[in-house]
């Protein structure tokens, strides 16, 4: 998860000391030491060299397998992670971990009909269908942009409310409600909600239903919204400073309320917290964070390039995507941004 504390830290860190005590060489704990590297502090490659030896070690080499796969995708390695992923499904074929993760992982590949395809397959052996459905609405979004709208409808349509998280499930329903133009929908499913959505992306419900008002040209209830959102996020951050998902969020916040140099500060820091180079997984939504807070200051030259480079280095960002993406609208207009449709925009 998110909670790298350094009190979550201590915690693995004497589960593993007491683990390599019993049995050092176990593929179990060797596994253990793989995740303790990977998620604790992002040591990638300590990490891929345990849950190799680990492979080596254990009867059913699956959990392994997937372990390194994880870590080769957090690399932006999207192709070995494929395989890898492609490798564990030839041991277990209707393992629905596996093949929820190589739907994900094909989408940031950039092959989406086959994410498509295989999360469908995912959705067949497994009654726990919930994130596989997300993930086939992300890859119509991604594919086709408007052309998919029908289609990612379809999917997220069929989550049950006992299948998953409701954050998860309510973060992909609101996305889909705005691309539809759908504001008014948008608020009245906000108002059901906590005050935060949790997901990669996390963002306060205020925040949302700022984005519908203004969308509605209900500009002063919106500036009210935008306040209380910065005011949440202000205060998740000083609860939770290690939580790089709530800067840029905040940076967007503090764009709509004119805080320039602000906006900037901490779509920047976020992005510092989290680049494309340490976490090809989360990292560009943190790019993306810092492209949109500066499209909404007016800066559309640097919005744009950094909207091709999110395109050139992953998959889950695309020209159909963009076309969609209603945060970039103050930019469309740019020569630049006609340009990167025009050359990126040709497969």
């Amino acid at each position: 998860g998110y909670d790298v504390s350094e009190a979550r830290r201590e915690l693995a860190q004497k589960a593993l000391v007491q683990a390599e005590r019993l049995a050092p060489e176990s593929g179990e704990t060797l596994l253990a030491h793989g995740y303790y590297h990977y998620h604790g502090f992002k040591e990638y490659e300590e990490a891929v060299k345990s849950f190799r030896r680990a492979r080596g070690k254990l009867v059913d080499p699956t959990e392994a397998l997937l372990g390194e796969a994880y870590v080769l995708r957090r690399l932006g390695r999207f192709g070995e992670a494929v395989a890898l992923f492609e490798e564990a499904l030839e041991i277990s074929p209707r393992d629905p971990i596996a093949l929820t993760e190589l739907g994900l992982t094909l989408i940031h590949a950039g092959r989406y009909p086959e994410a498509v395809e295989t999360n469908r397959l995912a959705q067949s052996v497994t009654s726990y269908e919930g994130l596989s459905v997300l993930h086939e609405a992300w890859a119509h979004w991604v594919w086709k942009g408007a052309d998919g709208l029908a289609d990612a409808r379809d999917a997220i349509d069929r989550v049950r409310g006992d299948r998953l998280s409701d954050h998860e499930a309510d973060h992909y329903r609101l996305w889909q409600l705005f691309y539809e133009g759908r504001e008014e929908a948008v608020l009245e499913l906000v108002e059901g909600l906590g005050e935060f959505v949790r997901s990669n992306l996390t963002f306060p419900s205020s925040l949302m239903r700022a984005l519908a008002l203004e969308r509605l040209g209900r500009a002063e209830e919106a500036r009210a919204d935008y306040r209380e959102a910065a005011e949440a996020l202000e205060r998740e951050i000083e609860r939770s400073p290690d939580d790089y998902r709530l800067y840029g969020q905040l940076g967007y916040a503090y764009a709509a309320l004119g805080r320039r140099e602000d906006a900037l500060a901490f779509a920047q820091r976020g992005l510092e917290m989290m680049p494309l180079e340490k976490d090809a997984i989360v990292g560009p939504d943190r790019l993306w964070e810092l492209a949109i807070v500066n499209a909404r200051l007016g800066n559309a030259e640097t919005a744009i390039e950094q909207y091709r480079t999110l395109v050139e280095f992953s998959g889950a960002y695309s020209v159909p995507f963009l076309e969609i993406d209603f945060f970039m609208d103050p930019v469309r207009d740019h020569p630049m941004y006609k340009e990167l449709i025009r050359e990126l925009g040709q497969g």
